[in-house]
């Protein structure tokens, strides 16, 4: 059985199922327009694999002490990857394969995430102040199911919320006090 369809109401049709999509998309990836279909907040292109979020900070790997000498993190294991360390810049991703080991996926929140290998390299930028910093996967994480909603004390643009990544103390310093404990992100796989 074959249905004829006008090219126009082919066209609409098609308009029709994009423009939900992306409506429902929107939030999730602010990257995407809208046409005039609704409110979605503007931000510039992305490339595929750039997420936006919040990052907080874990600890992994031996004792850490921050730059003022207070003690920080205890001796801990070395995340997924077994060589996690808090004094280098490293990161939990919620979406990791590592061969031989069982597939770690905490992503969540309706955002899906791209997987990444151990020692893959994440750039993170925080819009509010334009600080970045490149680290590298050395651990699965966080649970993104029990962090959906979060938002960070910083600026906060509406299209950072849910948390997406964990940095090391020493990754996180380089985009805000480590007090602060979560600052938005743009992070780019």
């Amino acid at each position: 059985m074959s249905i004829k369809i006008s090219r126009r109401s082919f066209v609409k049709l098609l308009i029709a199922a994009t423009a939900s999509v992306v409506l429902k998309l929107g939030g999730i990836f602010p990257e995407f327009q809208t046409l005039g279909l609704g409110s979605v907040p503007q931000v510039e292109a992305a490339p595929l694999g750039t997420y936006y979020g919040v990052t907080g900070w874990f600890c992994c790997g031996g004792k850490y002490l921050d730059p003022q000498g207070i003690k920080r993190c205890s001796n801990m294991g070395g995340g997924s990857c077994l060589d996690c360390k808090n004094k280098l810049l490293h990161c939990a991703f919620p979406n990791l394969y590592r061969q031989g080991y069982p597939y770690c996926d905490y992503t969540a929140c309706n955002y899906p995430m791209q997987v990444t290998n151990c020692t893959h390299a994440i750039t993170v930028t925080t819009p509010c102040s334009s600080k970045s910093v490149v680290v590298t996967v050395h651990t699965c994480g966080p649970d993104m199911e029990v962090f959906c909603g979060d938002r960070a004390p910083d600026c906060s643009p509406a299209a950072y919320y849910d948390r997406i990544l964990d940095l090391t103390p020493a990754a996180f310093l380089k985009l805000a006090p480590l007090d602060q404990g979560l600052a938005s992100a743009r992070v780019t796989v």
